[in-house]
């Protein structure tokens, strides 16, 4: 074969690969094995009254969760386990919330003032009167 035989490396490549669409998608063994899609659609109802299966079936996540699984697992336990992965991103997303939470430092502002008592403005007016030099602000006043 000659390197620059594009006809003959075409034919070689096509020979050595020749999976078909159909491979990406499992299929049951014997009839036996494959689910009735009416029996397992009324499972699911019973297990899950209060899910909207016509909204679910929609769901591009569910989907994507699902593909190769539907037909060949029951609906209810794909729905389950979909569930399952759901909350687990959940929560995951919380607790990564709470933890930047934790660390924020508040975008670099300090903690608001609250204002002095009457008789800490007193204090204040006293310190800042005996000692001019030592001058404080109301916010310093509070932090010592």
């Amino acid at each position: 074969m000659d390197i620059f035989d594009e006809d003959a490396v075409i034919a070689d490549s096509a020979q050595e690969v020749s999976p078909t669409a159909a491979d990406d998608f499992p299929s049951p063994q014997d009839e036996e094995e494959a689910i009735d899609i009416n029996e397992d659609i009324d499972a699911f109802k019973l297990a899950y009254p209060n899910v909207r299966l016509e909204k679910l079936v929609t769901n591009q996540t569910f989907i994507s969760f699902g593909r190769h699984r539907f037909g060949n697992e029951p609906f209810t336990k794909i729905y389950e386990e979909f569930q399952k992965l759901v909350k687990t991103i959940e929560s995951a997303a919380l607790a990564r919330k709470a933890s930047r939470s934790e660390r924020s430092t508040g975008g670099g502002q300090s903690t608001p003032y609250t204002g002095l008592t009457r008789a800490q403005s007193e204090q204040l007016e006293v310190w800042n009167k005996a000692y001019p030099h030592l001058k404080m602000t109301p916010r310093e006043f509070l932090s010592k």
